[in-house]
């Protein structure tokens, strides 16, 4: 028996280097090493596209907050916009109510003369 059988060694035809494991298992290694390489550029490209989702998700929700804030903003001017229109019809019914006492009263001296 040589060396190489007793000891392990294994000469790669490929790349002439000398191996410690069978030629099975470095090649079954080769394709592994391959696998993962694959599998680490799909993890990329799966975390490049999460980013994406993310950043357009923060961006919606911004949008939407904005909208939000935008509502509340009308609602509050129309219902101080409704306040103001109350207090106005309430100023001018007054002085309808001031005119036609001095109308009453003025018809009431007409008469008297």
């Amino acid at each position: 028996m040589s060396i190489s059988t007793r000891r392990n060694f294994h000469l790669d035809a490929d790349s002439s280097k000398l191996l410690v494991v069978p030629p099975e298992c470095h090649e079954h290694a080769k394709e592994l090493k391959a696998e993962c390489l694959l599998f680490a550029e799909k993890i990329k490209a799966f975390k490049e596209i999460t980013r994406k989702i993310s950043a357009d998700m923060i961006k919606a929700g911004e949008a939407v907050e904005h909208d939000k804030m935008r509502a509340i903003g009308l609602r509050l001017r129309a219902s101080d916009g409704e306040g103001d229109r109350n207090t106005r019809r309430e100023d001018l019914e007054r002085k309808v109510r001031d005119r036609e006492m001095v109308l009453r009263r003025l018809g009431a001296k007409l008469e008297a003369l």
